[in-house]
């Protein structure tokens, strides 16, 4: 079994307040890039895709929560920023994919996959989904 190797980044934009956005990410282990204008951009240390579980201290060890980084994310954003998270990825050539997921403020979400190919070359081309067979294994 091999495993799933990610590349993940945004886009840069505008939070509210750096450093209570810093300590967030810290907290998500994710990496700050900040840039001259005061835009950030985030992404990954290590290459297995956008967080879905962080640590969270107790006194004797520490223990693992699931939290959605798309939607903590939002209330980070200035209004009227739009920050745009790509990830893709792979298991060796067997599973190749990737996702987009870009969010605002107001907490709104559009997200795309490289799977939605499938279903838009099934429309375009006018054959049903199930005789495009899949880039996988």
């Amino acid at each position: 079994m091999a495993d799933y190797w990610a590349t993940c980044r945004s886009n840069y934009f505008h939070v509210v307040c750096r450093k209570s956005f810093d300590l967030w990410a810290w907290r998500c282990g994710l990496v700050v890039w900040p840039r001259d204008d005061g835009r950030v951009a985030i992404t990954t240390e290590e290459q297995r895709g956008w967080p879905v579980e962080r640590g969270v201290d107790h006194p004797e060890d520490i223990d693992w929560e699931d939290f959605d980084l798309f939607d903590e994310l939002a209330g980070h954003l200035q209004e009227g920023e739009v920050a745009v998270l790509l990830e893709s990825g792979s298991e060796k050539a067997r599973v190749i994919g990737g996702y987009a997921v870009a969010v605002t403020r107001g907490k709104k979400a559009v997200q795309i996959s490289l799977d939605d190919i499938y279903a838009k070359a099934a429309e375009k081309f006018s054959v049903p989904v199930h005789r495009i067979g899949r880039a996988e294994y």
